[in-house]
């Protein structure tokens, strides 16, 4: 897994508000032993001992990290993870696991069992519960590679990322009309990276094969004071490495999103992913070896 951020993401989930339910529903077969004895003609002990089988999977221990401050996340935060294969044809997620983030930021999740050959998600939102509105719908992306070999009682090791209302508020006034509601036409946030993880500058990302198109390509720079996409009044029109290679397609968009290096020194390979109406998802372009 590497470094900087073990994230990229195949296609977009659901971004409905979790639920506080943190609980997995898990088809349990139960083997019945059932030991007849007669000791005489009026006199018949029956004995049943039932045994529920081993859950198998493997564990994920993860972290939310505030994509804003790079901090940890948000305590209480509901979690869960996700199957996007479904996605594809127009359905909904498969929920795989519930949890909630602990006083870190961090939580557990035991007994994963999954096919996916296109990767998980993790959707981080606040619960249902909770009084006020703190975070945005954010949905971060797990490699099948990163999975595909464990095991039984294995761990994988993963961070997702939580978006604040006060950030995406931040988004929104940095558009300056381009965008009418960010936040309810919903985006990807993503982060150009060499092969080691290393946010690298002057790449540009396009969706020819978006639909629907995105509403515009964005990039970040690493002076916010006039935007978080422009520079003395000019727009941005490449990541910049001191900025952590971020960038933002704004909309609803579905497709193979692919990145080009202005420098011509790094190549990558085109990645599908989208985002639903009201949430995010963030991933990670990294550069081939």
């Amino acid at each position: 897994m590497r470094a900087l951020m073990p994230v990229l993401l195949l296609v977009a989930c659901e971004g409905d508000k979790l639920t506080t339910d943190t609980t997995t529903t898990t088809d349990t077969a139960i083997v019945t032993a059932t030991d007849t004895t007669t000791t005489d003609t009026t006199t018949t002990d029956t004995t049943t001992d039932t045994a529920p089988t081993t859950v198998g999977g493997f564990q994920v221990v993860g972290s939310i990290i505030d994509l804003a401050s790079q901090g940890a996340g948000p305590a209480g935060a509901c979690i869960q993870l996700l199957d996007p294969s479904p996605v594809i044809v127009g359905n909904p997620a498969d929920v795989l696991a519930n949890a909630v983030s602990d006083k870190n930021g961090n939580f557990v999740i035991d007994d994963v069992v999954t096919d996916s050959k296109i990767g998980l998600l993790v959707a981080v939102d606040d619960c249902d519960n909770k009084k006020s509105d703190l975070h945005y719908p954010t949905n971060t992306g797990v490699l099948p590679g990163d999975y595909a070999a464990l095991g039984d009682g294995d761990t994988l090791k993963l961070r997702s990322f939580a978006i604040t209302q006060k950030f995406l508020a931040g988004i929104q006034g940095s558009l300056v009309g381009q965008v009418k509601d960010i936040g309810a036409a919903g985006f990807v946030w993503g982060f150009a990276l060499d092969n080691a993880g290393t946010p690298v500058s002057g790449i540009t990302v396009d969706c020819s094969t978006c639909t629907p198109a995105p509403l515009g390509y964005f990039y970040v720079d690493a002076n916010p004071a006039d935007g978080l996409f422009s520079e003395g009044g000019k727009a941005n029109t490449a990541t910049a490495a001191a900025a952590g290679g971020a960038w933002m397609a704004a909309g609803p968009s579905l497709g193979a999103y692919s990145a080009t290096d202005t420098n011509k020194k790094l190549t990558f390979n085109d990645v599908l992913v989208g985002a639903n109406p009201g949430s995010a998802v963030v991933i990670g372009f990294f550069a081939n070896p």
